[in-house]
């Protein structure tokens, strides 16, 4: 099986053709609801909002009004 560093020294092949031979189609990322710098930058490079969990943290974290952010970004074909 191909892992995404192998595909990725390969300079001569496309963004997508590396996608396609990873088989990757999306990206996921995590970040607390407190990171606002980490939001508003997975936004600018074209995240969206996937989802919170409420129990990702800890039970503390909870309480003090933390939860884990998940933000997703499609890896498109026509990507260069």
């Amino acid at each position: 099986m191909r892992t995404a560093a192998c595909i990725t020294a390969q300079p001569e092949i496309t963004k997508s053709e590396r996608f396609d031979a990873a088989k990757l189609r999306v990206m996921v990322c995590e970040t607390q609801n407190t990171n606002v710098p980490a939001i508003d930058f997975y936004r600018a490079v074209g995240f969206g909002l996937e989802g919170v969990d409420l129990s990702y943290y800890s039970n503390v974290d909870k309480l003090a009004g933390e939860v884990a952010v998940f933000m997703k970004r499609k890896l498109e074909a026509d990507e260069e």
